[in-house]
């Protein structure tokens, strides 16, 4: 990786950077549930490689940002799934994604109201590479690619009012130029659905913040979502406490929701019913408490309760062509208690420990949901070094037992890591981190489109590295 940046003189503030990433992948990967002779005895083996190239570039002058990024990366996948061969190579199954990205973003004050102006053009594609077993034993070669393309424009204002007010308001417009998906076999060459769609979205929204006082602020928003087959109204708001210049209280309302995307709406691979597909929504409420004592501790508590509906869910249909579809089914309720501490110490060390007890319930099974545990801790703390500018830090996690798909349960687990770095004179720094430091032995739920019902996860790994910085000071 390497980056620069400058601010030159006149203002105009330049940032570049570029990543190459390659990993050859791992020699052997064992996965129990293919422990056959048929399947190399659950071991993959030179599989879960990796290619990432990525470039980001960022202008600013005179309140114009000119943002540039572009990024791809190819995965190798060892694990199976959507009942892929496993173990397979040339091709194995692979997925490759690439994103491009250019954002332009304006703001001038004018007689007291600032205007600002948002315009931008993001692209993505994909290709999914999957080997399939065939009756007659032939090696089958699905590929699945999917482009999408699109233009956005936008425009916002904000002004202080009488009353304490600060009022903002804003319009949106998305334009999806190419919404592409096309499925089927590389060899021999047959397309099983081919589909080239567009769509288009507006958004308009107003927010305003009141302060009754020195101590109380009250901050309501509501935004309004037209898409071509629905419209939603989104309501948020906030109360806030001052009880004293160190403690904060906050209520805090949203509702939000996400709407069917193009391959959920799919009729051609899904049939008519994803037609009646409908947003997804959550409310939400959370309560949070704040306190700040001097500079070197902050403790704060939160609350929460959240309720989303018409969850959009995969289900069988033998009358489409992937004998599957989408639907609007089901309801969740999720809450939960957090608690975190964040400390300066002596020395310039800093340490942060938190803690989270919650439960997220399917409410039509009663069942708990998958790789959603009941518990989860975390604790970091970072210390200077024996030498000068060198960093030690030591974060731990510990996350209680999990349901998986079908309903079995994971272990609880606790890992370590330790990471150092270390300057070599002005320009040169090493760094070395070990993760997982006790060999935690340990799985993780995946998704129904797997075979198994837990992936094993790594051990302890290492990794150290040199970076140089040019032109230190």
């Amino acid at each position: 990786r390497t980056s620069a940046g400058r601010r030159f003189k006149n203002g105009l503030d330049l940032a570049l950077s570029g990543t190459y990433e390659h990993s050859d992948g791992v020699e052997r990967l064992y996965f129990p549930i293919f422990d056959t002779p048929a399947t190399n005895n659950g071991i993959a083996q030179g599989r879960d490689g990796e290619g990432v190239r990525q470039f980001y570039g960022r202008l600013g002058f005179n309140g114009l940002s000119l943002t540039t990024a572009y990024g791809t990366r190819k995965r190798d996948v060892p694990t199976a799934s959507f009942s892929t061969l496993f173990n397979q190579r040339d091709p194995g199954e692979s997925t490759t994604d690439r994103h491009t990205l250019i954002d332009a973003d304006y703001g001038r004050l004018f007689s007291g109201t600032r205007v600002t102006f948002r315009g931008s053009f993001d692209r993505f594609t994909y290709d999914g590479i999957y080997p399939l077993g065939s009756p007659d034993g032939a090696l089958l070669v699905a590929h699945d690619s999917v482009v999408g393309m699109r233009w956005s424009a936008g425009s916002g204002v904000t002004r202080s009012l009488p009353g304490r007010q600060t009022a903002r308001a804003g319009v949106e417009f998305i334009d999806n130029v190419t919404q592409d998906q096309r499925t089927g076999y590389v060899d021999p060459p047959v397309t099983f659905a081919d589909t080239a769609g567009s769509s288009s979205q507006q958004a308009v929204y107003l927010q305003d913040e009141i302060k009754l006082g020195p101590r109380v602020i009250v901050n309501a928003g509501l935004r309004y979502d037209h898409y071509e087959e629905f419209a939603r109204v989104s309501p948020r708001a906030a109360l806030i406490v001052l009880p004293s210049p160190t403690q904060s209280l906050k209520y805090l309302y949203g509702s939000a929701f996400r709407a069917p995307n193009a391959y959920e709406t799919n009729e051609t691979q899904f049939g008519p019913r994803v037609l009646d597909l409908r947003p997804e929504t959550i409310d939400t409420h959370e309560f949070v408490w704040e306190h700040y004592a001097n500079d070197w501790l902050r403790t704060s508590a939160s609350a929460y309760f959240y309720t989303a509906e018409r969850l959009i869910t995969l289900i069988a249909d033998s009358n489409s062509f992937l004998e599957a579809t989408f639907i609007n089914q089901g309801e969740v309720r999720a809450k939960g208690l957090e608690l975190e501490v964040q400390m300066r110490l002596l020395g310039g060390s800093r340490a942060l420990v938190s803690y989270a007890v919650q439960s997220a319930v399917d409410q039509e099974t009663h069942l708990e949901l998958p790789n959603s545990p009941r518990r989860l801790a975390q604790a970091r703390i970072s210390i200077p070094g024996p030498t000068a500018g060198s960093y030690l830090s030591v974060d731990g996690q510990y996350l209680s037992a999990r349901s998986t798909v079908s309903g079995a349960r994971t272990g609880a687990v606790a890992l370590a890591n330790l990471t150092i770095t270390q300057p070599l004179g002005r320009t040169w720094e090493i760094f070395g981190q070990i993760r997982n430091v006790f060999d935690a032995r340990y799985t993780d739920p995946v998704s129904s489109l797997h075979t198994q019902d837990v992936v094993p996860q790594n051990g302890r790994t290492a990794r150290i590295g040199l970076r140089l910085r040019l032109w230190g000071k």
